[in-house]
């Protein structure tokens, strides 16, 4: 579908001309924006840092349900909650800026750590009861 986006029609930029006594804004069109364009711009790099984000919420609620856990257990929630943030954060800069590689590392170093922490708490968890 090559219709035009609803909200955003067409991008706009301004440009300001200065006189002594008046200020005065032209906009001009730039170009039309699709929906596609749209949801690639903004909508896709909210999208990919949901996946991680919701792994770091499950830590989160499992630390918050469970009532009296030993301390080892507890760190290891928390570092898995703080990696698996910290790669929602980089997943969604990565899509804003695809040409950084660094960020696509630091996704993916991120994201297996908290999986190893995740699994590890799994692991200590089972050991605890």
């Amino acid at each position: 579908m090559n219709q035009p986006c609803f909200f955003f029609r067409q991008l706009l930029t301004k440009s300001l001309r200065f006189n002594k006594f008046n200020i005065m804004l032209k906009w001009k069109v730039i170009e039309d924006f699709t929906m596609e364009e749209f949801e690639e711009k903004f909508i896709k790099p909210i999208v990919n840092a949901c996946y991680p984000g919701t792994l770091a919420a499950v830590s989160l609620a499992v630390l918050q349900i469970t009532t009296s856990i030993p301390a080892p257990l507890r760190f290891t929630l928390l570092t898995a909650s703080l990696t698996f943030t910290s790669s929602a954060f980089f997943i969604f800069f990565y899509t804003i800026y695809p040409t950084r590689k660094r960020l696509w590392t630091l996704t993916a170093i991120a994201f297996l750590s908290g999986l190893f922490c995740s699994l590890l708490a799994a692991v200590l968890l089972f050991i605890s009861l």
